[in-house]
């Protein structure tokens, strides 16, 4: 399947995309920021990319993270590819402020002692 060349059905494969990873546990919506919306498609031949911004409430589990209820914003850009055929899709995401969103950065800390003789 060739990549979409239409801003809307490119928006609308990356939202499917998206909804489909994060939809059950943060229900919510994608958009486009602004301009990016406007330049759509960014790329030529079998690839594009499309920023994206995902807000939504933490409302299922996510990678063994039960819901807190809080609402989250985070973004991200797919890259759409066509390989021979078939649409992959490549996902770059800002885990780390989704896991500060949720509260979820706090257990890999680690506290170290030294202690110093004298």
């Amino acid at each position: 399947m060739p990549v979409p060349e239409n801003p809307e059905e490119l928006r609308a494969a990356v939202e499917d995309d998206v909804r489909a990873i994060f939809g059950d546990a943060f229900p919510g919506e994608l958009s486009v920021p602004s301009p990016f919306a406007e330049l759509l498609p960014i790329g030529t031949g079998n690839a594009t990319s499309v920023p994206w911004q995902w807000n939504g409430v933490h409302k299922g589990s996510f990678h063994g993270l039960l819901p807190t209820g809080r609402p989250v914003e985070f973004a991200g850009i797919t890259v759409l590819r066509d390989d021979g055929g078939d649409l992959l899709f490549h996902r770059l995401v800002d885990w780390l402020d989704l896991y500060r969103q949720i509260d979820a950065v706090g257990g890999a800390r680690r506290t170290f002692e030294h202690r110093v003789d004298s």
